[in-house]
């Protein structure tokens, strides 16, 4: 208990050495037979001097012990500092709220045929494949995304996919609503969920893709160099390998929901001088490589920008990413990505690191959000130098299950 309590062990050490000089000799010394017959008449009361100074020696060995510790008790403050607190669970539960509040608070990632998601929008959300499949899903208010995979034991090219407990989508006495299904941002179909909320098709799964339902499609696609001369009221899709998107400063706004900048298997990709605003998640990358992001402002969405599913390797360098609710920037299960000289402030949490590694964050300001300026979950060997995250409401940066991080220079308080 003392150890714990962070008490001297040599002054333990001590007290005990002193205290066992109180013990009587051994019972057990040997005495010639014959003096022993001689006094066997003499023994019984010698023994029983002996019990009584053994149990008297006894007594006086715990209350000398008990003693010490009361002097242990009154002085331990003297000796060491007081152990820190434990991590607080209540942030944990907090930040895991901000993180995905609206209906998900990380992404559900399972491998199966048959998978149930329940949350507080769709509580009854089921998928089923025929073939086995990796599925990681984020399901938010008119939004459902699935990333899906082959796995080893996937026997064919095809699987047939039923969605089950898209309840939200139907309107009750005015019909279904019109849903589209899009997939790695190019538009698949029209469609409607019967009266028990399900819905169901065929789906390729020979590669990774990623699908997503909205209550409106995607029609604005970007194939060669872009400079935008107006705003835009959609959601646009980079739907080519080593362009250029200028947003010249103009504003990409959105319904409500949905993505503002979409990129899935895209690599070489420039995106540069936009300002997105209003959609679920401001810039969205799919399993996309070596792209870079420059000068554009995310703000008022759910997670400002969004590096998912194995997007490793891109740049992010003088960004904003402000006014969004749960985060400004989010890596899941992505890697080796630079982020430099961005500014993520009034969100919910400036900078997430979610299951993911090697990244390297460099002088970014992440001050004024809800909870923390960062948040690293399950993550490691990431490097974060010589980045400012002050003035946020809970904590500066929180570590959570995060090993072998390396973090030098940087300046975190509340």
């Amino acid at each position: 208990t003392f150890f714990q309590r962070n008490y001297s062990p040599q002054l333990w050490i001590c007290y005990l050495d002193t205290s066992l000089n109180l013990l009587p000799a051994p019972l057990n010394q040997s005495a010639p037979d014959k003096e022993r017959n001689g006094m066997k008449q003499k023994q019984k009361p010698f023994r029983l001097t002996l019990i009584f100074s053994y149990l008297f020696s006894s007594l006086l060995f715990f209350s000398f012990i008990s003693f010490n510790l009361f002097l242990l008790e009154a002085t331990g403050q003297e000796l060491a500092q007081p152990a820190p607190p434990p991590p607080n669970p209540a942030l944990l539960k907090d930040l895991e709220k901000f993180i995905k509040t609206d209906g998900f608070r990380r992404p559900y990632e399972a491998e199966g045929q048959i998978f149930q998601i329940s949350n507080e929008i769709f509580p009854n959300l089921t998928v089923e494949s025929s073939e086995p499949i990796r599925l990681i899903a984020e399901t938010v208010t008119n939004t459902i995304s699935f990333h899906l995979a082959p796995m080893t034991t996937t026997r064919g090219e095809q699987t047939t996919l039923t969605i089950s407990g898209l309840d939200p989508f139907w309107s009750g006495q005015a019909g279904p609503i019109p849903l589209f299904r899009h997939e790695n941002g190019v538009f698949q179909s029209e469609f409607t969920v019967d009266s028990e909320g399900q819905s169901g098709w065929a789906q390729n799964i020979k590669a990774p893709t990623h699908i997503y339902i909205l209550p409106h499609r995607h029609t604005k696609y970007i194939y060669q160099d872009t400079v935008l001369t107006e705003d835009l009221t959609e959601g646009v899709v980079i739907a080519a390998d080593n362009i250029t998107l200028d947003g010249n400063g103009h504003k990409i706004t959105g319904p409500g929901s949905g993505f503002g900048i979409y990129l899935a298997n895209r690599t070489g990709v420039t995106v540069r001088r936009c300002q997105v605003q209003n959609f679920t998640y401001g810039l969205y990358l799919a399993n996309s490589n070596n792209n870079s992001f420059a000068q554009t402002t995310l703000s008022h969405t759910l997670v400002g920008l969004v590096l998912d599913f194995n997007s490793n390797a891109n740049n992010l360098n003088e960004n904003l990413a402000q006014s969004n609710t749960n985060a400004g920037f989010y890596l899941y299960g992505s890697f080796d990505n630079i982020l430099a000289n961005n500014t993520a402030t009034a969100n919910g949490v400036g900078v997430v690191i979610d299951r993911s590694s090697r990244n390297t964050l460099t002088n970014n300001l992440l001050d004024s959000n809800t909870w923390a300026g960062g948040y690293l979950s399950e993550a490691s060997a990431n490097t974060l130098t010589d980045n400012t995250a002050g003035a946020n409401n809970y904590t500066g940066l929180y570590l959570y299950s995060a090993t072998n991080n390396n973090l030098t220079g940087n300046t975190a308080n509340a």
